[in-house]
């Protein structure tokens, strides 16, 4: 029986090593997110041709656009590609500029990352690609540290904790990665820059109603240091320490409709210089962004709300560079 499992274990760590060893061969860290891949690989080949570079979720996707952007900014010298791609959150968006941080070759002046807190998914989803190619062991340990320092229930960090194991076991005992499958169509990056708007027909009017009062709520709490959470915030502040070591000023972005997110925030923005950090959330400065006619669901704006959104982000951007 003791040779059983003995072989048993010298098998599990031949396999691992295996696992190990291809990703050596196929070294690609974006082979999960095909999006995001499709994306930075245009700006690869066009690295010359840009200066800011904007990652985050679906909101970046579908709000931010660079060709207004560009327009708006043009005595700035902005020359933006929108990075966005569905579902990227925290840590991921952590994992995509990291990678971004080690490229030399790719000198940016300005990047933006949309501020989210930590990824939560349903359970149905855990073993898709999707969720956990990006999952290293430095994104368990933050995310470890991060539900040791939130509020959230006991029940919820087990089940969070139990996610994110379970996604490193899924990226180091798989592979995946070597047989990777476009299951997302590609956006327009000659034309668009890499904007993919949202023009769905609206019909969430709660939901919507929902979002505004959360940012109303938010917005206007006196105590938002309960919702700060500490491992979050020190990641943050390396990332724009390790930033300025490149010459890239990093500035996180807080975009409308976010719900309960906002407290988080707010909270981590508010530790942080406003040269780095940019708000397009509140809903008494911004009351468009929650409008019906300028929304695609009761999350995204739609083209036209993203113009919107786009203009005001112009205005704070050129803020910052006068600074």
């Amino acid at each position: 029986m003791a040779n059983f499992f003995r072989n048993i274990l010298l098998l599990l760590a031949l396999w691992v090593i295996l696992i190990q060893c291809s990703f050596l061969v196929k070294d690609n860290p974006y082979w999960g997110n095909e999006i995001y891949e499709d994306k930075f690989q245009y700006l690869e080949a066009h690295k010359t041709e840009f200066n800011t570079a904007f990652i985050g979720s679906s909101k970046t996707l579908s709000q931010v656009n660079p060709v207004q952007l560009d327009a708006l900014m043009e005595s700035s010298g902005v020359k933006s590609i929108n990075l966005g791609a569905p579902y990227v959150n925290t840590p991921e968006v952590y994992y995509l500029y990291e990678h971004l941080l080690q490229r030399d070759d790719i000198q940016l002046d300005y990047v933006f990352i949309e501020l989210n807190s930590l990824l939560s998914i349903e359970w149905s989803k855990i073993r898709t690609k999707r969720n956990y190619y990006w999952c290293n062991f430095s994104n368990v340990k933050f995310a470890f540290n991060y539900l040791k320092d939130s509020h959230y229930s006991i029940q919820k960090k087990a089940g969070l904790l139990f996610f994110y194991i379970m996604n490193y076991c899924n990226k180091n005992l798989t592979l995946a990665h070597l047989n990777p499958q476009k299951e997302l169509p590609t956006i327009d990056m000659v034309a668009q820059k890499g904007f993919g708007p949202m023009n769905a027909n609206f019909d969430n009017y709660a939901g919507l109603a929902m979002q505004r009062g959360l940012s109303e709520h938010y917005f206007s709490e006196p105590n938002l240091k309960q919702y700060l959470n500490n491992f979050h915030l020190q990641r943050i502040k390396e990332l724009i320490d390790a930033s300025e070591q490149k010459g890239i000023h990093l500035i996180f972005l807080i975009p409308p409709r976010i719900a309960f997110q906002y407290g988080e925030a707010l909270a981590i923005t508010a530790e942080l210089p406003t040269k780095n950090v940019i708000e397009l959330g509140d809903s008494k400065k911004y009351p468009a962004f929650y409008q019906a006619e300028l929304s695609s669901d009761d999350v995204h704006l739609n083209e036209a709300g993203a113009r919107i959104f786009t203009k005001y982000l112009a205005e704070q951007f050129e803020k910052i560079i006068s600074q």
